[in-house]
């Protein structure tokens, strides 16, 4: 008789369930995707420019731009450009921008 039960799961199934219950894992890895999304949109010249980006657990993400021009433009077209990072994304992680 065979009483062994089959336990085996995918590693998706698995990491599904842990990231579901820890929010600080997710913002961490949403944190490093903005990263590589922001500079694939914006491309080097802006990424010049940007000091620091930081997602926070609300949804809010701060961009440090040390150009006030660059700023200014990026300001006007915050919508835009949250809509294209949540697009890359995959998914609505992105509520809002600020910009420092």
């Amino acid at each position: 008789m065979n009483i062994i039960k089959k336990r085996d799961k995918k590693i998706e199934e698995v990491l599904g369930v842990f990231l579901r219950g820890n929010d600080r894992v997710n913002i961490g890895i949403w944190s490093l995707k903005i990263e590589e999304v922001y500079q694939k949109l914006m491309g080097d010249f802006v990424a010049k420019y940007t000091e620091k980006i930081k997602l926070n657990k609300d949804g809010v993400l701060y961009i440090h731009i040390n150009s006030s021009p660059l700023k200014s433009e990026l300001f006007l077209k915050r919508e835009q450009l949250k809509e294209n990072l949540n697009h890359e994304m995959g998914s609505e992680v992105i509520k809002e921008i600020r910009l420092k």
